[in-house]
């Protein structure tokens, strides 16, 4: 999720003179996207705004964990392949971009795990 915010609240991805994805999860206000990913519309049914979204660190978290979830759709680690795929479908459908997140996630994943090694120590 922090891939490409640092989990900073402000953090806005710009595409093609709009933005893409806001804030701490980048939950993305619009984008063509999987059909895992909620759009703008589909969160103002549930009564969340763009403005929330941008602004709410808490509320963007909660909105990128279930983003997650429904990419995830119950696949675990033990298939592998598709599991890091779906994990990709975080950022991108599109496979090279997919591909490229996968690793940016696993590179970060070894990271936090060695650095909690090294500070359990």
């Amino acid at each position: 999720m922090s891939m490409n915010s640092s989990f900073s609240p402000c953090w806005r991805q710009r595409a093609g003179g709009s933005d893409r994805s806001s804030a701490t999860a980048m939950a993305a206000t619009t984008w063509g996207r999987p059909r895992s990913i909620p759009s703008i519309s589909e969160l103002a049914r549930l009564g969340i705004t763009r403005e929330q979204v941008i602004n709410d660190g808490c509320l963007n978290l909660q909105i990128g964990a279930w983003i997650l979830a429904r990419a995830l759709d119950g696949q675990s680690p033990s298939n592998p392949g598709e599991f890091w795929r779906r994990v990709g479908n975080y950022n991108s459908a599109t496979p090279i971009p997919n591909v490229t997140y996968q690793a940016k996630v696993w590179s970060h994943l070894v990271a936090h795990t060695a650095s909690q090694r090294m500070s359990a120590q």
